[in-house]
């Protein structure tokens, strides 16, 4: 009766032993994909800022282009920023819907690493364009141009 519980119990401390290993490559790719949903949840809640700068600016634009006096640099300026904004809504909106959460499990481990080192960068990219349109579009429209 003993000699058949020793299979089990070699087999139940081997499976926990191989559990226990780690897999630096799935470490890396799991830290890999957390950082860069980490970006993407600090701006993501800023599209509505974006949205409301933007639509804002559109106000200011228009009500500017009626007065005959206005600057016509400060009008193009004026547009410059309100592109900058969508263009930085944009590139969060094209970012997630082509993002591919599960590229780990469509290709070798090694693959999906250089993807999601790929899509961080590219996150980080958008954030910078976010921020910065964001920060121009507040100075925009502080100024009152």
């Amino acid at each position: 009766m003993k000699m058949t519980r020793i299979p089990w119990v070699i087999g139940l401390v081997m499976l926990v032993a191989l559990v226990g290993c780690s897999n630096p490559e799935l470490e890396k790719l799991t830290q890999l994909r957390a950082e860069m949903m980490e970006v993407h949840d600090e701006v993501m809640p800023r599209i509505g800022e974006i949205y409301t700068l933007k639509k804002d600016l559109q106000a200011q634009h228009k009500t500017m282009a009626l007065d005959t006096l206005a600057d016509s640099l400060a009008l193009q300026g004026l547009q410059m920023v309100i592109r900058d904004l969508q263009a930085a809504d944009s590139l969060m909106m094209d970012w997630m819907s082509e993002l591919d959460m599960e590229a780990e499990h469509s290709q070798e481990m090694a693959a999906a690493i250089a993807y999601y080192e790929e899509e961080k960068k590219k996150i980080d990219a958008v954030r910078e364009k976010m921020l910065q349109s964001i920060e121009n579009g507040q100075s925009k429209l502080n100024k009152g141009e």
